[in-house]
């Protein structure tokens, strides 16, 4: 086993970790980026979208309105003091984004858009992957850059002040101990717990679980955002919510599954305005209905588009029918839909400085809590992962200049017997872990259905303890198990609903 030692490693290649490591690599320091996919990677380069909004305060006026509407949205559950920061430098990283050659969608209308859950219109611009994957991929050539793709992060270790270390598996399936002075985790949500999810991790450790086993406190975990997305054809494309108030739902015989719900029109228009579900608002009857039809015979609701759709005046509509256009995503047929699990408010618990609660390990972006709360107005989490990247990449640079590396071992003997049916022990074993918190515990919970999910879970932890796996595999099934029943204990304690979190009793 290989061990090489850097200032910093960057867990994650999307927006957090590449604004993070630009910060590092601007005071010299040597830096490694690890992610299971390639560059620019996660949920920041999802490919299932046109793109990413993000949005900031029209003007110092404006700062004061936003801050107040985002501790209404997250139901005074965020950390005041993340989101302040949040609306203070925001804009600041957009004109950032624009100097270094990024373009940016802008608003039909000039006045911007109201977003998601928000009440006014904000400053609003549309990330755009092509230009933003080029102008980052200039970071490559820097010599104290080194990227290490395709791998699993399978253990995080923290030995000391300033000995810390991450332990991978290659796609070779060789292993390797990469130290360091200190660590930035910027890997991303949890979503890929749930069967219908966005994650493009399916296949590696929850690194919040690897990060919780050494001190890194979680908050907020009960809050997962769900969206509803198409199911077929398809499979992952996120539905566009503000055709809402323009399509009927049915089911598979063709009958309106929304036509016993008084004031549906009204309804329809209110769920128009948001994406992700919420108990905030009576439209939230929509969502609940669409899965109730999902769980009664495992089948989906579906619609299709109006004629013409494509020509609304509405920026998102706009953007969204021309990113179909172009990506030669056929729309003719009908359309299936059901909630998927789209982003986690919660995850590491950090400071104003990015700091987790373990001393050398920082923190951004979704795999963060604390900075959203209960709900999360739209265009907020891509300006959560580039703001506190930044300030992450700069608490880090400070880390390390105070403090020099002190060596350590580990052991380093990773033999595990392995066949087959183990094996496949072991990805049954991930199937039934997402579909048990899918059907049980997505966007409708009871102290009934965790309790049911926890047992589940429990049994299956049994019933699979012998199986001999590979470190990474085994890491991977163990983070699953242990970082669910975390999860689930964190929903049960909450027993009202609240954001996105809804208890049905």
């Amino acid at each position: 086993m290989n061990s090489t030692v850097f200032d910093v490693i960057v867990i994650g290649a999307g927006l957090g970790g590449i604004r993070c490591s630009q910060e590092l690599l601007k005071n010299n320091l040597k830096v490694c980026m690890v992610t299971s996919k390639e560059f620019c990677s996660g949920a920041s380069f999802y490919p299932g979208t046109w793109g990413l909004g993000m949005i900031g305060p029209k003007d110092e006026k404006d700062k004061k309105d936003l801050l107040e509407n985002i501790n209404r949205v997250g139901c005074n559950l965020s950390n005041p003091q993340l989101s302040s920061i949040l609306v203070d430098s925001v804009n600041n990283e957009i004109d950032l984004l624009i100097e270094q050659g990024i373009n940016l969608k802008k608003s039909v209308d000039k006045d911007g858009v109201v977003p998601c859950f928000d009440s006014n219109k904000r400053r609003w611009f549309g990330f755009d992957f092509k230009s933003a994957k080029e102008v980052f991929s200039n970071m490559l050539d820097n010599e104290s850059f080194t990227l290490i793709s395709k791998t699993k992060v399978i253990d995080i270790y923290n030995k000391g002040k300033s000995s810390k270390g991450v332990l991978i598996e290659n796609k070779d399936k060789s292993i390797d101990l990469i130290k360091s002075k200190s660590i930035v985790i910027a890997s991303g949500g949890y979503t890929s717990l749930f069967k219908h999810n966005f994650s493009l991790e399916l296949d590696s450790p929850i690194v919040q679980y690897l990060a919780n086993k050494i001190g890194c406190e979680l908050i907020n975990l009960e809050f997962v955002q769900f969206i509803p997305a198409y199911i077929k054809p398809m499979y992952k494309t996120i539905f566009n919510e503000r055709v809402f108030k323009y399509i009927n739902l049915k089911d598979k015989d063709g009958n309106d599954i929304l036509e016993n719900i008084d004031d549906i029109d009204t309804i329809m228009d209110e769920r128009s305005t948001y994406g992700p579900f919420t108990t905030r608002l009576r439209s939230s009857i929509v969502d609940k209905t669409l899965f109730k039809y999902y769980q009664k015979d495992n089948n989906s609701a579906c619609f299709e588009y109006p004629k013409n759709i494509d020509s609304i005046n509405d920026t998102l509509i706009y953007n969204y029918f021309k990113w179909i256009s172009e990506s030669k995503k056929d729309i003719n047929d009908k359309i299936h839909i059901v909630p998927f699990a789209h982003a986690c408010n919660g995850g590491l618990k950090i400071d104003e400085k990015a700091c987790t609660t373990v001393d050398g390990i920082f923190a951004c972006g979704e795999v963060t809590g604390g900075v959203h709360g209960a709900d999360r107005i739209g265009g907020l989490s891509t300006c959560n992962a580039l703001v506190f990247g930044a300030i992450a990449g700069r608490s880090a640079s400070e880390y390390c200049r105070s403090n020099n590396f002190e060596d350590f071992n580990i052991n380093s003997n990773y033999s595990a017997e392995y066949n087959l049916d183990d094996y496949n022990k072991f990805k049954n074993a991930i199937s039934e872990i997402r579909e048990v918190l899918y059907t049980e515990v997505s966007i409708l919970r009871s102290e009934k259905s965790i309790k049911n999910a926890k047992n589940k879970i429990n049994r299956l932890k049994v019933s699979i303890s012998n199986i001999k796996l590979s470190i990474s595999d085994k890491s991977m099934l163990d983070s699953y198990i242990n970082f669910s029943l975390i999860l689930l204990d964190a929903m049960i304690k909450q027993d009202k609903s609240i954001g996105c979190h809804c208890r049905i009793d």
